[in-house]
C-alpha cells in the first residue's frame, strides 16, 4: 500500500510569517504620511501668489514665476500622492470591531480622492504655458473650457467626497480610540482654511491647513509605533 506524499505548506502562507512584511508596510505608510504632510505644506507655501482673482491671474502668476510654480506643483503632487498611499494603512490602527467599518470606508475613499487630486496637479503645467504663450483672457478661456468638461470634473475634481472620506476615516479611528476626537476637528478646520483663505498670500492657506496636516502626521507616527 503506497502512502500519499506530504506537501509542505510554504511558511509565507502561515499567519505569523506574514507579520514582518505587514509591519514593514505599515511603517512605510507611516513615513509616507509624514512625508506627504511636509510636502503638501511646502507646496502650498511656495505657490506663486496671483495678483487678483480668476484663472487669468493664476496663469499670469505661473508665467511670471515658472520655476517656483513648478516646484510647488511637484510638492503638491507628491504630497497628495504620499498621503493617499499612507491612509490605506490606517485601518491597521483599529484593534476591534468598533469603528472598523467607518475606518475602512474612509481610508478607501480618502486614498481614492487624494490620488485623484495628485493627478489633477498636471493641469498646472498647461496653465503655465497658456500664461506664457497667450494673452491673459485668451489663455484663461482655454483653461476654463478644459476644466469645465463634465468628465474632467468626474475624473479630477472629487469635490465633497475628499472631505467625506477623511471625516469617515477619522471618526472611525476616534470611535476605535486609535485617535482622539480632536483629529476630526483638525480635518474640518484645515479643510475650511484651505478653501476659504485667500491665495493672494500663500502663507495664509499654508498655515491654515496645518491642523489637517497635523492629524495626518500624528496618524503616521501611530503607524510607526504599530507592533
Amino acid at each position: 500500500m503506497t502512502s500519499t506524499p506530504t506537501v509542505a505548506t510554504p511558511s509565507v502562507l502561515n499567519g505569523p510569517a506574514a507579520a514582518p512584511a505587514a509591519a514593514l508596510l505599515t511603517r512605510i505608510a507611516g513615513m509616507a504620511l509624514l512625508a506627504g504632510a511636509a510636502a503638501f505644506f511646502a507646496g502650498l507655501l511656495s505657490t506663486s501668489a496671483p495678483d487678483g482673482d480668476g484663472q487669468s491671474a493664476y496663469n499670469a502668476a505661473a508665467a511670471a514665476h515658472p520655476v517656483t510654480y513648478q516646484i510647488s506643483g511637484v510638492l503638491l503632487h507628491y504630497g497628495n500622492l504620499l498621503l493617499g498611499v499612507g491612509v490605506l494603512a490606517l485601518p491597521a490602527l483599529v484593534r476591534a470591531r468598533r469603528g472598523a467599518l467607518l475606518t475602512g470606508i474612509g481610508a478607501a475613499l480618502s486614498a481614492l480622492t487624494l490620488v485623484n487630486l495628485a493627478g489633477a496637479i498636471a493641469i498646472d503645467w498647461y496653465n503655465l504655458e497658456l500664461g506664457r504663450q497667450l494673452p491673459g483672457e485668451a489663455g484663461a478661456a482655454i483653461s476654463d473650457a478644459a476644466t469645465g468638461h463634465a468628465l474632467y470634473q468626474v475624473a479630477f475634481t472629487p469635490g465633497p467626497f475628499s472631505l467625506i472620506g477623511m471625516l469617515l476615516l477619522f471618526v472611525g479611528l476616534s470611535r476605535a480610540q486609535a485617535m482622539g476626537w480632536w483629529s476630526v476637528a483638525g480635518i474640518v478646520l484645515g479643510t475650511a482654511c484651505l478653501i476659504l483663505l485667500p491665495y493672494e498670500n500663500p502663507v495664509l492657506p499654508a498655515l491654515g491647513v496645518l491642523p489637517m496636516l497635523a492629524v495626518f502626521a500624528a496618524a503616521g507616527i501611530r503607524l510607526l509605533r504599530v507592533e
